[in-house]
């Protein structure tokens, strides 16, 4: 079973992180938007009506340029046979909890995978401790859990091929998607 994760918010980004008990501390500030209120935008996504292609956006979702609504999907990668969150993980993670937190309209998917080295019935396992470690990390900024659904698939889902060292890499993710 999954040890508790702990993450801490500090106002600054530089990150800290712990090592035993599966445990790493992300720090999230909310950026200082230089002008938070646009005058002329009547869905308020902080693109002008003037330069907004959807100007009906619904409130809670990330845009892009065009004030559209995009779908934003981001790939943590594991090492092998683990689902321990590890350091170099952290500017990732920062990231998901930043989309979470400030595109509170969107549901979040939460996908585990693995490569193919082991057995099915152990590489379902691992996949599905990877997607809940990535959830509880998410769920620990108060994120409403209806907001997310969490699935896992072992390794019947490859992204890459299992021939080579750099394939099993990329099949060894949790996907998340922000919709």
């Amino acid at each position: 079973m999954l040890k508790l994760i702990i993450i801490t918010l500090i106002f600054n980004f530089s990150s800290i992180f712990a090592q035993e008990n599966n445990t790493l501390n992300i720090e999230y500030s909310k950026p200082n938007y230089a002008n938070p209120y646009i005058e002329d935008d009547d869905d308020y996504d902080n693109v002008s009506n003037e330069y907004d292609k959807c100007p009906s956006t619904p409130n809670g979702v990330c845009v892009n340029e065009d004030g559209c609504t995009q779908k934003v999907k981001r790939v943590l990668n594991f090492d092998s046979s683990s689902y321990k969150v590890s350091e170099k993980m952290a500017t990732q993670l920062q990231s998901i909890i930043e989309i979470a937190i400030e595109c509170f309209g969107y549901k979040v998917a939460i996908i585990g995978h693995t490569d193919s080295t082991a057995d099915e019935v152990y590489n379902k396992k691992l996949s599905k401790n990877r997607a809940m470690a990535i959830e509880n990390i998410i769920l620990s900024y108060d994120i409403n859990p209806n907001r997310i659904t969490t699935k896992w698939f072992g390794e019947s889902k490859p992204a890459a091929s299992n021939i080579t060292k750099d394939g099993r890499y990329k099949n060894r993710r949790v996907e998340i998607i922000f919709y």
